[in-house]
């Protein structure tokens, strides 16, 4: 029986929640979330995943899952677009390239 391949999505974004905060001082004793780069995998009938870019932090979200555009500005500049990943898990930030939106 032949088996059919999934095609899987990869998107290089950027997150402060998907696999908890990480935080960054900003002195005087105070902390804030920082924005951590990686890349998301989505791919039809599996579990997405994120992965930090220096592969120190791995997650991964029970599905189902939906990624939907809030229209917020971000600080990154214009070549990027705030998402909310709604998965089984929670819901989550996730900054994504423009250009990737419909490739």
């Amino acid at each position: 029986m032949r088996q059919e391949k999934r095609a899987a999505r990869r998107a290089a974004g950027f997150t402060k929640s998907i696999g908890g905060a990480a935080m960054s001082s900003v002195g005087k004793g105070e902390q804030i979330a920082r924005l951590r780069s990686g890349q998301l995998r989505l791919a039809l009938g599996e579990e997405p995943v994120w992965t930090d870019r220096r592969g120190d932090r791995t997650a991964s979200l029970r599905p189902p899952f939906s990624l939907k555009p809030t229209g917020v500005k971000l600080p990154l500049g214009p070549k990027f677009e705030r998402y909310e990943l709604v998965t089984a898990d929670g819901t989550f930030d996730l900054a994504l390239p423009k250009k990737d939106r419909d490739s």
